[in-house]
């Protein structure tokens, strides 16, 4: 029978993933194990409205349901299988668009507050990133480094001035759609790809300080991307009281400091691996 395809909204994504719920814990209760298992059935449902109300339950439980997700891949309905692969997609994919975000929160404060203190009226076409850097850094005073990465990938950015925007809202605007992400290095805003960002083992240290950041969203953000990177579970309650937290997150810098001169990246896996001693 031919069936219609995953339509997940762009509208509705948005919601699922900022009020994405915090991943269970490890020991989840059996009553959600038990509901993961009826929605996964249920993507092969007759009924089109059932399937895409299992797959967007699916995406919202997020990283809990994984383990059931990356089962259903052998499942005998092949709508089954389809679905539980564009869900894990969703969850492995989607995430890594906050990257800039949290690498935005990190910043020090007196970078931070340059950036949102500069207004520009710009408009540049099919620019090369090193010409826009030194463009911006005239304008600005603000320095600029550029990743090997990004030097190699003659990426060009443009950007239509339609009044004074802040260098914050420029910088995004112009270096996102590029893959580019900006965050700092020696006191310069420092400009890499996103995949080379997500591959540099400085960048869990840096989504374990985001832990603490005081803004619920970016909390649940910068575990999921930890989650994705590393692949470990330690406990971790988003939602929680700050003693709660402070406890996790000690257990998370914990992992890390004995872990981060040897992590090694996986490219087969797409996570960082712990290299034995």
């Amino acid at each position: 029978m031919l069936r219609a395809p995953v339509l997940l909204p762009a509208s509705l994504l948005a919601a699922l993933l900022f009020s994405l719920p915090a991943p269970a814990q490890d020991g989840e209760d059996p009553a959600q194990a038990q509901r993961i298992a009826r929605l996964i059935e249920e993507l092969g449902d007759e009924s089109w409205e059932v399937r895409q109300e299992a797959t967007e339950a699916l995406v919202e439980i997020g990283d809990a349901a994984q383990p059931a997700l990356l089962a259903a891949r052998d499942h005998k309905d092949p709508e089954v299988q389809r679905r539980a692969q564009e869900i894990l997609r969703i969850l492995t994919e989607e995430p890594k668009k906050h990257l800039q975000e949290v690498l935005a929160s990190r910043l020090p404060q007196t970078l931070r507050d340059t950036l949102k203190a500069q207004s520009l009226n710009i408009h540049v076409s099919g620019i090369d990133v090193g010409s826009f850097t030194q463009l911006l850094q005239s304008f600005a005073g603000v320095e600029f480094e550029l990743s090997e990465g990004v030097r190699a990938s003659g990426a060009t950015v443009s950007i239509v001035g339609g009044g004074a925007a802040g260098l914050e809202d420029v910088l995004r605007a112009s270096l996102g759609p590029a893959g580019i992400v900006y965050t700092e290095r020696g006191g310069a805003l420092y400009l890499a790809t996103a995949d080379e960002i997500l591959r540099q083992p400085a960048t869990v240290g840096i989504l374990v300080d985001a832990l603490s950041d005081p803004n619920l969203a970016l909390r649940r953000r910068s575990l999921m991307l930890l989650r994705l990177l590393t692949g470990q579970r330690i406990a971790f309650p988003a939602e929680g009281d700050l003693p709660a937290r402070e406890k996790a997150i000690a257990e998370w810098r914990a992992w890390y400091d004995s872990s981060r001169e040897r992590l090694k990246w996986n490219e087969e896996k797409g996570r960082f691996e712990v290299a034995q001693r």
